[in-house]
């Protein structure tokens, strides 16, 4: 007897499940399916998907920001076991590769989105500053130390709360790869379409868990 061949996981199975932090809006529809036993993960505890009942259609404008964060890990818990199941049949070089080059298609398409915004005056690091972690991130200023601010530089301090931060250390992956190879370069696209001499990197000695912030860098190249 033949067996069916299993179809092996791709750039396609992976794009579906990508989406950026601005894109879902308030209205999206959240019914994540529970994670197969096999791989369900006992270490979940606050952030295990309490907010999901059968046949519900459950808003992000109906959710305190306890539960919201919830929904953000197990989603992205989700994400990163699809990755590695990717990675199993593909490798972790062409996997991670895939999932950077459909962060960077929804950072690039927020930018067209935001086109008169990023071309709006005044100096380019504070631009980039403003509308990379503001605007586009939805981050807390109040999260944040600033480092070192000259105008052709500012060096940044995140204590923020991070989902892909708390999936990391629930599956045992460690940041350094994780945001290295995936969520830099999306960082450095949107920053060029606000000025095309702007850098964008990270700190990989100061990110956490081994640290108790992300220290990030935007600069004015030459």
């Amino acid at each position: 007897m033949n067996a069916k061949r299993a179809e092996r996981p791709g750039r396609a199975a992976l794009e579906t499940v990508i989406r950026s932090p601005r894109e879902a809006g308030e209205d999206r529809r959240l019914e994540p399916g529970p994670l197969p036993k096999s791989r369900r993960l006992e270490g979940l505890g606050k952030y295990s998907p309490i907010y999901r009942t059968p046949g519900s259609r459950i808003q992000f404008a109906e959710m305190d920001e306890e539960k919201l964060r919830a929904v953000k890990v197990f989603k992205t818990v989700e994400l990163l076991q699809y990755l590695a199941a990717v990675a199993r049949e593909i490798g972790w070089s062409r996997a991670l590769k895939i999932m950077e080059e459909c962060v960077v298609s929804s950072a690039l398409r927020w930018a067209e989105e935001h086109e008169d915004e990023l071309k709006r005056e005044g100096p380019p690091v504070e631009r980039a500053f403003d509308i990379f972690y503001f605007r586009h991130l939805g981050l807390d200023p109040t999260d944040v130390e600033i480092a070192e601010r000259t105008p052709d530089k500012i060096v940044c301090r995140w204590r923020n709360f991070c989902s892909v931060l708390e999936a990391c250390k629930l599956l045992g992956l460690d940041t350094r790869l994780i945001c290295r190879e995936v969520y830099e370069k999306p960082g450095r696209e949107l920053l060029k379409r606000i000025d095309p001499r702007l850098r964008f990197s990270r700190n990989y000695a100061r990110i956490r868990p081994y640290t108790d912030y992300c220290e990030e860098i935007i600069e004015l190249a030459g």
